[in-house]
């Protein structure tokens, strides 16, 4: 979802929504057999072998956010950058070192 944007006076919008959804499932199924039986008259032979392992696994993750900026801006801010250079450009020309005659030292005379 974006938001509205305007250039010039007047606001600037913007938001932003996202999201993520993840799902995974796991199943495994392990089977071993050994068996042998055995019935004579005479006697009974019994044998059993076995391995049997069973896996599951499942996981589900999300994750939402949003971001939103608002701001304002007026034309008339544009005369105080004006202003604000101005200013500065003489409070610099006040301090400015023409380069004068003698020896710089950190005493002043």
């Amino acid at each position: 979802m974006e938001g509205v944007y305007k250039i010039g006076n007047g606001p600037l919008q913007d938001f932003n929504a996202y999201g993520n959804n993840h799902a995974a499932e796991l199943d495994e199924h392990f089977a071993q057999g050994h068996q042998v039986e055995s019935d004579t008259p005479y006697n009974h032979y019994e044998e059993s072998d076995y391995t049997n392992a069973d896996v599951h696994a499942a996981e589900y993750d999300s994750n939402f956010g949003e971001h939103a900026v608002e701001a304002d801006h007026d034309s008339s801010f544009a005369d105080l950058d004006t202003l604000r250079e101005h200013f500065d450009a003489d409070s610099l020309s006040a301090h400015q070192y023409d380069g004068g005659h003698g020896e710089l030292s950190a005493v002043s005379k």
